[in-house]
């Protein structure tokens, strides 16, 4: 056990939990699984069936532990990808959907933070889902949320502290030293485990974890790729990330002395295989309403860059302005699927999401291209102008080429995430069409990220 440290009169600051266990507590097992870096992905990352992640199906991993294990969650942030009105929006139902399945801690993490300090109160309206954040304040240096938290699972009491790299925070907010910050809510805290969650790269994690030796566990957000449990002096060090396709399941058995031994814990992957949680299919669709409601449009997310939303030049003419002069090529389009992109999203309901938008409209975001659902019906599916570019200058005058190389425009979307199965010489042939065919059958190596 930890030296004992002084708690008293801090209860403003720290949240004391008790969850039951059945029989025993303390010849229960207690599970502790961690997130991070969901980065908005509230479905299964990306358009097909076959891809891991979503709250659906974690929520359901989760679920069936339950049945056998006490269990606590803890996320480490990074829920959204933006800071855009849009991603605001989505936070409050990817928290939703957190709550639905009783995480015990939230971490504030970099793009979290980019949000205002009321912005984020707005969202954790509830206590029953807390906000983590052990060296972030508002302007006028109050904590954002809880600067640390205890909970008492299976005889066992745990301590959670939440920090994020102060370099990812953005201007509506403070954030203090997080070394300091750590120190600081140490001294003021007495548990059996001590676990920190940090908003922060792999090298950093190491860091803390050789820092502070009262840290039983650290584990990390943005590393990029997930991090196997290591231990690193007398802590496990861990990351589960990569748009919420796995977690970290850290086992406690009853009694065991050795808690940070690497081999109770394990990443898990939230497969594809697993049944969808009814309940988050009902806030998907809450969220799916809201987002109906609000009909975003392309200014309003952060799916659209500066050089896309940039005034004068070429404007998106529509696929049907090049009709006249390309009616065979108009042919081989509506025989693929680029004619059926958007009746593809209303299969699902998703049509309303921008997310969605950007790959299965027209120009999303040009001058001239889609706007929004309800006032761009003439820009829906996959259109001439995603291949070959913005065309009002070619349809004044035929001379003027239009502005992209169509065979590097597939990758734009067609990505691993989104198309896994994506081979793009056979798909290309698919597609093909103009007068030179023999050029367009050329591969095309350049830039492909396979």
């Amino acid at each position: 056990m930890k030296a004992s440290r002084v708690t008293f009169g801090f209860l403003t600051m720290c949240l004391l939990i008790s969850t039951g266990c059945s029989g025993d507590s303390s010849s229960s097992s207690l599970s502790i699984f961690f997130s991070g870096d969901t980065s908005g992905w509230i479905t299964p990352c990306g358009c097909t069936s076959n891809q891991s992640g979503g709250l659906s199906r974690r929520d359901t991993l989760i679920s069936k532990h339950r049945q056998s294990s006490e269990v606590l969650l803890f996320d480490v942030g990074g829920n959204v990808a933006g800071d855009s009105q849009y991603d605001l929006s989505k936070l409050k139902y990817i928290f939703n959907g957190l709550r639905l399945m009783d995480y015990d801690v939230v971490n504030l993490g970099g793009p979290e933070s980019q949000f205002s300090a009321d912005q984020l109160r707005a969202v954790f309206t509830e206590d029953d889902l807390p906000l983590l954040s052990t060296n972030v304040t508002d302007q006028q240096g109050k904590p954002i949320g809880k600067t640390h938290v205890v909970l008492h699972a299976c005889g066992k009491s745990v301590a959670v502290l939440g920090v994020v790299d102060p370099d990812l925070v953005g201007n509506e907010l403070i954030a203090s030293d997080p070394g300091s910050a750590i120190l600081r809510e140490l001294d003021l805290i007495d548990s059996d485990l001590v676990v920190l969650l940090a908003y922060m790269d792999a090298p950093k994690l190491r860091e803390f974890a050789n820092r502070f030796p009262e840290l039983d566990a650290v584990m990390g957000g943005p590393t990029g790729q997930v991090v196997p449990p290591t231990l690193v002096g007398s802590a496990m060090v861990a990351s589960a990330t990569n748009k919420g396709k796995f977690l970290v399941h850290w086992q406690l058995p009853s009694g065991a002395e050795d808690r940070s031994a690497v081999e109770n814990t394990r990443i898990v992957e939230v497969e594809s295989s697993i049944e969808m949680a009814s309940r988050q299919q009902q806030n998907l669709d809450s969220f799916y309403a809201a987002l109906d409601e609000s009909d975003f449009s392309p200014n309003q997310t952060t799916f659209v860059s500066a050089r896309v939303q940039r005034k004068g030049g070429n404007l998106i003419a529509g696929s049907e302005t090049c009709v006249p002069c390309h009616q065979s090529d108009d042919a081989v389009w509506h025989n693929s699927k680029h004619v059926h992109a958007w009746a593809s999203l209303e299969m699902t309901g998703a049509q309303v999401d921008p997310a969605c938008q950007r790959c299965h409209t027209t120009g999303y975001g040009r001058q001239g291209g889609f706007v929004s659902h309800r006032i761009s019906s003439q820009r829906v599916n996959v259109g001439c102008e995603n291949c070959h570019g913005p065309s009002s200058r070619h349809v004044e005058n035929p001379r003027t080429k239009t502005p992209y190389d169509a065979r590097g425009q597939c990758l734009q979307c067609h990505d691993h995430e989104n198309s896994p199965t994506f081979e793009y010489e056979e798909f290309w042939n698919r597609i093909i069409h103009g007068k030179t065919l023999s050029q367009a059958r050329t591969p095309v190596t350049i830039g492909l990220n396979r």
